[in-house]
């Protein structure tokens, strides 16, 4: 928990849970919500418990309106699912400015057509559309998001090497921001990495035994 509570941080099991506590004012950012994502973050990174910014992976549960920095928010995550409530709105050039980050990470994440028609003219964009374009990976009925979010991330925790999904994070990121060389090297690396692990003869074993692994982080 951090100054003013406005961001909650927690870890359950292995699931680290950043929450955005600001209901009055429907979750909009001040300079003390500025603070405490960045400060939720580095508890997140540094939690020896949430296995795996931060080389683990990031889930957002997004509901209702979804504006400004709510929207670099969930484009900072590697997943999102959203409820059936949810309008996603870039809205900067109605009032006559131009967004610079969103941009960008529209570009990378859905592409020049669909990221302009979220930025221009600016209308919100409904859940069924943002899946459609490929902002939202998953939408659940009202109010099921933040469970379904943290079923995900359970999932993950469970059944996947902690080292192979951060090896699958860096290779997939370097390639998108740096260039397919620079993932290619990253995955290499990771490669060597992954093959001397405790946790790939762990999995190699529990597939021929026909049971599920026990994955270490080592």
């Amino acid at each position: 928990m951090n100054d003013l509570n406005r961001v909650l941080y927690e870890c359950r099991g292995h699931v680290g849970v950043i929450t955005l506590n600001r209901p009055e004012v429907l979750n909009a950012f001040d300079r003390d919500m500025y603070e405490g994502v960045n400060r939720a973050l580095q508890l997140f990174r540094d939690d020896s418990n949430a296995y795996m910014v931060t080389a683990k992976p990031l889930i957002a549960a997004v509901h209702g309106h979804c504006i400004g920095e709510g929207v670099n928010l969930m484009l900072a995550c590697d997943l999102v699912v959203a409820d059936e409530t949810v309008k996603v709105a870039v809205s900067e050039a109605r009032i006559g400015i131009n967004a610079v980050d969103i941009p960008l990470k529209l570009a990378r994440k859905i592409g020049y057509a669909k990221a302009f028609a979220l930025l221009v003219p600016g209308d919100a964009k409904d859940s069924a559309w943002c899946q459609a374009a490929g902002l939202v990976e998953i939408v659940t009925p009202v109010g099921e998001a933040q469970s379904r979010a943290f079923e995900l991330a359970t999932e993950i925790v469970q059944s996947c090497a902690p080292l192979a999904v951060q090896a699958q994070k860096e290779t997939l990121w370097r390639a998108v921001f740096e260039g397919e060389a620079a993932g290619r090297r990253a995955g290499m690396n990771w490669r060597e990495l992954t093959r001397s692990s405790q946790d790939y003869a762990e999995g190699q074993k529990a597939f021929i035994e026909k049971r599920s692994p026990v994955f270490k982080g080592q």
